[in-house]
């Protein structure tokens, strides 16, 4: 997954608390929105598309969209950030067990 950015939407903390799926204590590693490269939002048509592919990984999103219905797991799926891989300093000891792709 992609570093989610400062900031981000106060609409996906309700629930996390209840999923243990973090490699780290606390979040997932969150970019600066100063180093953002894209952020991008999906339209309905996108979303749609998007939510066939987390259903073909049912073993991993099945429990995630049964629990907290379909509606929730589009919002919380419909945004994606992406960092340039060179604007990410590799070796960061505060991401926990994360380590960056690049």
């Amino acid at each position: 997954m992609r570093p989610a950015s400062e900031g981000g939407s106060p609409r996906r903390c309700a629930h996390r608390d209840r999923f243990d799926v973090f490699l780290a204590d606390g979040l997932p590693p969150r970019a600066p929105v100063r180093i953002v490269a894209v952020h991008l939002r999906l339209d309905s048509k996108m979303m749609d598309r998007k939510m066939v592919a987390l259903r073909a990984q049912a073993g991993q999103t099945g429990p995630l969209i049964a629990a907290l219905g379909e509606d929730r797991v589009r919002h919380w799926f419909d945004t994606g950030t992406f960092v340039a891989g060179d604007a990410v300093a590799v070796g960061r000891s505060d991401w926990g067990t994360w380590r960056p792709a690049a």
